[in-house]
C-alpha cells in the first residue's frame, strides 16, 4: 500500500482524524466513500480529487465495509502547506465535529470548544507534516478489510 495514513483518536468525540501527506487515489477509493452531514454517502470519480489549485481537503468518510466514519486531511504537496491552510482544514474537522455530535454552531459565546478541536486537528496535520505522529499518539491506519 502506497498511501501512508494515520489516524489520530480524539479523547473526547467520537470521530477520529485520519492524516495522509502521500497517497494513491485509487486506495482511498477501495478503503472508503465520502459521507456528508446526514450521513448519507456519495460516490463520485473525483471523490479523492483536488482541484489542480487545491492543495489540502478534509473530508468526511465511511471505511468500506464497517460502520466506522473518519475526517480525512490529504494534502498533494507538503511544501506547499502553509500555517493558514492547516489552520482551514483544521476548521473543516471542528464543523463536522460539531455536525455529527449536534454542538450548536459556533459564536462568540460558545467557541471555546470549537477552539479546543481546532488546535487538536492542527496538532495532528501537524505533526505528521513534521513526522512527529507519535508525540500526538497518532499511528498507522490498517484498513480493517
Amino acid at each position: 500500500m502506497k498511501s501512508k495514513i494515520y489516524k489520530f483518536n480524539p479523547v473526547i468525540y467520537p470521530i477520529p482524524i485520519l492524516v495522509t501527506k502521500s497517497y494513491e487515489e485509487e486506495e482511498l477509493k477501495k478503503m472508503f466513500h465520502i459521507v456528508d452531514s446526514s450521513r448519507e454517502v456519495h460516490i463520485a470519480d473525483d471523490e479523492f480529487s483536488l482541484t489542480p489549485t487545491g492543495i489540502a481537503k478534509t473530508i468526511p468518510v465511511l471505511e468500506i465495509g464497517t460502520d466506522k466514519v473518519y475526517s480525512l486531511t490529504i494534502t498533494r504537496d507538503v511544501s506547499e502547506l502553509t500555517d493558514g491552510v492547516i489552520a482551514h482544514e483544521a476548521l473543516h474537522y471542528a464543523t463536522f465535529i460539531g455536525q455529527w455530535t449536534g454542538l450548536p454552531p459556533c459564536t462568540y459565546d460558545n467557541d471555546e470548544v470549537y477552539s479546543y478541536i481546532i488546535q487538536w486537528a492542527t496538532d495532528c496535520i501537524l505533526s505528521v507534516l513534521s513526522d512527529a505522529q507519535k508525540k500526538m499518539n497518532g499511528y498507522l491506519f490498517k484498513h480493517t478489510l
